[in-house]
């Protein structure tokens, strides 16, 4: 079994841009469409800041069939405590990199 890490821990050493796309969703660009089997078309987006590629498969109507994501080596934060990243927890660690510390509440 893995070694569980604390989201915090995780959080830390987590690359600026891959906390930046957490923080305020991914930066997409359109890289190419492409023809898909059974008629269908495949697009691909990358995200211009973490290298994040999203596919979407559309039939040629335009209806989405599935979206999939191939994420960057050391995006996705795996054996966590607890199962999954907390968005406060996320949060906190974008203030702390802005250099703004939390004020204790009385």
């Amino acid at each position: 079994m893995a070694k569980q890490t604390a989201a915090s821990d995780a959080l830390h050493d987590l690359a600026d841009d891959f906390l930046v796309c957490r923080d305020v969703h991914h930066a997409w660009r359109v890289d190419h469409y492409a023809s898909a089997g059974r008629g269908g078309v495949t697009r691909v987006l990358e995200c211009q800041r973490c290298g994040t590629e999203r596919v979407d498969e559309w039939t040629l109507q335009g209806a989405r069939i599935r979206a999939f994501y191939r994420y960057p080596d050391g995006y996705q934060l795996r054996d966590l405590d607890g199962g999954g990243v907390d968005r406060d927890a996320m949060r906190r660690e974008v203030l702390t990199r802005a250099g703004i510390r939390a004020k204790r509440s009385r």
